[in-house]
């Protein structure tokens, strides 16, 4: 069976089935829905693959449609038919009678359940077989809901506050990874501006000293003692890079177990609401 997307499938009646027949492609019988289906004029979809396998190869600009006969005039030809815009809102979903699956039977409505054994959809020899024993406590299903309803509710509202805190919590806590980021930023910065300036003033003394090599080896009166002398000296220097940060970071994100004392906090209210649960109607 086929059902649109935007429909309630949680609902208890299914307003806008379609059957499977009614989605045949009528020249390959098999349903349109995902196999690039066109549109005629005439509203009946048909397979891309079929209309072009049909009419694709045709000098004629005319379509006839496989399903009522009327004539299309498609002067660009079958790729240029438009798609079916109803496509995308079809999915296809298994539509399941509500029954005993143990017996294979149709449930007793309205729906019956037993407490004892937990156990759905009821049918006629579940009762005569399988919940025989006087323990078993059989009630009706919309009872039930009805009783648990307003637990529900209340369960429902602390499962949202909870869920507002713990967004709260994750916003925080982003900002402050960031504010951290930030600060490692700047003293990563720093340091590597501060190893650029030494690079900078090396290259700078380097420079100096070559010109000043450069200038004995101009002289007239060439000392070569002197040369040597400063070759030996500068060859000797060099500059390296240290690859140990000075600083180091230990940062982590830990979950933090929370100690209640007070007795009016969420914690307690959750247990207050499970024990009212525990000794309501829902057990009588």
């Amino acid at each position: 069976m086929m059902s649109t997307k935007k429909e309630d499938l949680n609902s208890k009646s299914l307003d806008h089935l379609v059957s499977t027949e009614a989605l045949l492609c009528k020249i390959c019988c098999i349903p349109w829905v995902e196999r690039d289906p066109r549109v005629l004029s005439c509203q009946h979809i048909f397979c891309f693959s079929c209309l072009l396998e049909m009419y694709g190869g045709r000098v004629s600009p005319t379509i006839t449609c496989p399903s009522c006969g009327m004539d299309h005039f498609a002067e660009n030809g079958v790729a240029k038919l438009p798609k079916s815009i109803i496509q995308d809102s079809i999915s296809t979903i298994s539509v399941e009678k509500s029954s005993c699956k143990k017996h294979n039977k149709e449930r007793i409505l309205p729906p019956i359940v037993c407490l004892t054994c937990k156990a759905l959809n009821l049918c006629h020899d579940c009762i005569d077989k399988d919940h025989t024993n006087s323990l078993c406590k059989i009630v009706s299903e919309g009872k039930l809901l009805d009783q648990s309803k307003a637990i529900r509710q209340k369960f429902k509202n602390e499962l949202e506050n909870y869920r507002n805190t713990v967004k709260v919590d994750v916003a925080k806590i982003q900002s402050s990874l960031r504010e951290v980021e930030c600060k490692c930023r700047i003293i990563v910065d720093k340091s590597i501006a501060d190893c650029n300036i030494s690079i900078d003033d090396y290259e700078e003394a380097m420079t100096r000293n070559f010109k000043s090599i450069q200038d004995i080896l101009n002289d007239v009166f060439i000392d070569d003692d002197q040369l040597f002398g400063r070759l030996v000296s500068d060859s000797v220097r060099k500059v390296n890079f240290e690859q140990n940060p000075s600083f180091a970071i230990d940062t982590k994100v830990y979950e933090e177990l929370i100690k209640y004392t007070d007795k009016n906090n969420g914690l307690n209210i959750l247990k207050k609401i499970l024990n009212i649960f525990r000794k309501s109607n829902y057990n009588n």
